[in-house]
Order: structure tokens, then C-alpha cells, then sequence
């Protein structure tokens, strides 16, 4: 068992004692901080432009998915549809549906999600109500885009 002074960590690392004196345990937690915070900074800042394109399609759906027009009305789902301003769409428990954006973004729509599509300017803008999304980016972004 290793020893322990007041105020200090001990580790095990391939038979050798490491200790952290509180000025360590300190130093640690602030850059875990400042780690913390520059995610946040960056994820807030940068992350409503990660969602805008000037085409959003329809990939796939598993499960029960709703498509919605402007009037909140049922609209069929089509394989590689484009949506348009104004749709939205939800989908239900143990469901998911996939949505590209100009052909090189996908976005995941997790169960019990709701997703409306926004005009703003040329672009369409996806923005998540309720629920999860996870996405992939297959093309680096342009000098332009933020």
C-alpha cells in the first residue's frame, strides 16, 4: 500500500511511486478546466454553421419517422428527397433517420428527436428541438466557411 501525506495524491506507475503535492493536483484541474471551456467556446461559436447547407435530403429511416410540411401535415418520406423550409422531422422511440447536406455532411437523427428546416438566405439551416443528432463530415470545410 503507498504511502500518503496530508495533502498529496499517490499513483502506482510499473512499481514506482509518483506523488502529486497539491500545487500538481492544482495545476491538473486547471488545465483541465481551460480544456473544458475551449471545447464549450469552440462548440457555441462554431457549432449553428455546422448545420447549414444549400440541400438537405432525405437518406434513410429506421423505425417510425415522421416528415411534416410547414402546416404541420404528414408528407410520404422518399428515398433522397430534398426538404425544403419549414419541414420538420421527428422520429419516435427506437428510430433514427439520416439526413445529407450537401452531399458530403450526414446527419444522424436519434429516437425521440425533432429536427425543423429553416430557410436563412440561400441556406438552409437544420435545427434540432428535441432529442440527439450525430453527424460526419466527409469534405474539409473551405477557407469561407466558419
Amino acid at each position: 500500500m503507498a504511502n500518503q501525506t496530508e495533502g498529496s495524491t499517490s499513483a502506482s506507475s510499473g512499481g514506482k511511486s509518483v506523488k502529486f503535492g497539491k500545487p500538481g493536483i492544482i495545476a491538473v484541474c486547471a488545465v483541465a478546466v481551460c480544456a473544458v471551456a475551449g471545447l464549450i467556446t469552440f462548440f457555441v461559436l462554431h457549432g449553428k454553421n455546422d448545420l447549414v447547407a444549400s440541400t438537405i435530403r432525405f437518406l434513410r429511416m429506421q423505425g417510425e419517422v415522421a416528415l411534416l410540411d410547414k402546416n404541420d401535415e404528414n408528407i410520404s418520406i422518399k428515398e433522397d428527397m430534398r426538404l425544403v423550409d419549414g419541414n420538420k422531422v421527428l422520429t419516435s422511440q427506437q428510430s433514427f433517420a439520416a439526413l445529407s447536406l450537401d452531399d458530403y455532411k450526414v446527419i444522424s437523427l436519434d429516437q425521440s428527436s425533432k429536427t425543423v428546416i429553416n430557410k436563412d438566405g440561400k441556406k438552409l439551416e437544420l435545427n434540432l428541438e428535441t432529442g440527439a443528432l450525430y453527424f460526419n463530415v466527409t469534405k474539409p470545410l473551405e477557407d469561407d466557411e466558419v
